[in-house]
């Protein structure tokens, strides 16, 4: 799809829902940290939706641990997933690969399981979306971020369904 990403303009009486998909597209193409490669097929399209989902429980993981640990939940991201103010927001996730506990800060105040279980959730958010998550601001940004591609593959889906076609062709007329 690579040079296929551009908008189409259309006619109807659907266009008002294809113009809401085409418009949710563009924003998407630039939030999604892999843009058109993260929906270059159904089955792309499929492990995409899958990804956002687990990414937003992991988001009400992240804020009721938080919660439980009397944290922020943008001090637990930080702790999770720890980066400095000289790491780029891309290599944010390939540093946390080096720290695969998180922060030694997090020693005893969670099991060193879900400690690892939550620094892999955190790095395949930070490789879905290119929002970094060192703040509480941050992450209710990536939370919008995520409903808004959950919504946009819900959507997908049903035009999809509706008009008995592929979600990738219809994803290349917008």
């Amino acid at each position: 799809m690579g040079e296929e990403c551009a908008d189409v303009s259309a006619t109807g009486s659907s266009a008002g829902a294809v113009s809401e998909l085409s418009e949710q597209w563009g924003i998407l193409q630039f939030l999604l940290r892999d843009g058109c490669e993260a929906l270059w097929d159904d089955a792309a399209i499929g492990s995409t939706s899958s990804r956002v989902d687990s990414s937003l429980s992991f988001l009400v993981r992240l804020e009721e641990l938080a919660k439980s640990l009397n944290m922020r939940k943008g001090a637990l991201s930080r702790m999770l997933l720890p980066f400095d103010s000289e790491t780029s927001s891309g290599d944010q996730a390939s540093t946390a690969a080096l720290a695969p506990l998180g922060s030694q800060e997090l020693e005893g105040l969670i099991p060193n399981d879900e400690r690892r279980d939550l620094v892999s959730q955190a790095v395949a958010l930070r490789r879905l979306i290119r929002i970094k998550v060192a703040d509480c601001n941050d992450i209710e940004q990536a939370r919008e971020s995520l409903r808004l591609a959950g919504k946009f593959l819900r959507s997908l889906k049903h035009k999809a369904v509706e008009e008995q076609r592929t979600m990738t062709s219809v994803l290349r007329e917008l």
